[in-house]
């Protein structure tokens, strides 16, 4: 049985997107949240550095953010921007 590398990264990324969920994480500066996943999009609200967010996807620029507490349907933020360490006090 042969697979082609572009079989195997499909498959890859058919098992991330099945495993899904959201995890916790603060952005490491002042930043946009924007309506979509590009340098383009509109600008939607405003998160601050060290804000709680969740975080229920990642492309290779830009993460889909929730910000915890707010009745925000979410927007996104850029990926470098997204810490899983905690902001120092």
């Amino acid at each position: 049985m042969s697979f082609s590398l572009k079989s195997a990264a499909v498959a890859g990324v058919i098992l991330l997107a099945s495993v899904g969920g959201a995890f916790a994480a603060q952005l490491n500066t002042d930043t946009k949240l924007l309506d979509g996943p590009s340098k383009w999009a509109s600008v939607i609200d405003w998160v601050s550095y060290g804000d709680h967010v969740k975080v229920y996807s990642c492309g290779p620029s830009y993460c889909f953010v929730k910000i915890d507490g707010e009745n925000v349907s979410g927007g996104w933020v850029q990926r470098t921007l997204v810490a899983t360490e905690p902001a120092p006090q």
